[in-house]
């Protein structure tokens, strides 16, 4: 769906709009990196699943080809909004790739909005993004407190929906997001490296011994 967003975009495309480039400096680009870590958030799930795996060094180029992949469509969604919206509108729009699919107009009868078939796939792809969350959540914590990970699967269910209503507006729900950011942060950089301080240490005192 994003690859069609790309392409059906590329005809309102000015360059000018993305023009110049680091105009302001780097200083701006390293200040929204911390907002898009939710965005890039999720491969993480993977360290978990190939523990599952007979051969998972075999893993290694598929999780880093699916990653790669992720980053360039994201990098083109926003150059594509950029270039399209320009950089003044999309500081004002609230979801400037929505405001994106509502320009495309496809020929026909059935679907002449891309907006509308945008935005089921939309909803549908939040649920494939969830559902490995909480199969992981539910896992660790069946693993943690040695019980059947099942029982967390439903357990989960109502704390996910007191966080899901807790926003009472959309700032509400833009600063949740980027508590789940830094969060995300914390989870893919500072916890790996602490791990692998550990996992390191250990290493060296078993060498020793």
């Amino acid at each position: 769906m994003l690859v069609a967003l790309i392409v059906l975009s590329l005809k309102d495309f000015e360059f000018d709009n993305i023009r110049p480039v680091l105009g302001d400096g780097v200083v701006p680009v390293l200040k929204g990196i911390k907002t898009s870590f939710i965005a890039y958030s999720g491969f993480e799930i993977m360290l978990i699943f190939t523990a599952f795996m007979k051969e998972p060094q075999k893993a290694v180029k598929s999780m880093m080809l699916g990653i790669s992949v992720v980053i360039i469509l994201y990098t083109l969604v926003v150059l594509i909004s950029f270039g399209t919206l320009t950089v003044e509108e999309v500081k004002t729009v609230t979801w400037p790739t929505m405001t994106v699919a509502k320009n495309i107009e496809l020929p026909g009868e059935f679907f002449e909005r891309f907006e509308s078939l945008f935005s089921v796939l939309w909803v549908l792809s939040m649920y494939t993004a969830f559902v490995p969350f909480q199969y992981v959540a539910s896992f660790g914590l069946g693993q943690v407190l040695k019980k059947d990970y099942r029982i967390f699967v439903y357990a989960t269910l109502p704390v996910i929906y007191i966080v899901a209503i807790y926003p009472r507006d959309l700032n509400s729900v833009f600063k949740l997001g980027d508590f789940i950011g830094y969060l995300a942060l914390f989870t893919i950089i500072i916890m790996p490296l602490i791990f692998w301080v550990i996992l390191m240490l250990r290493g060296k005192s078993v060498e020793s011994s």
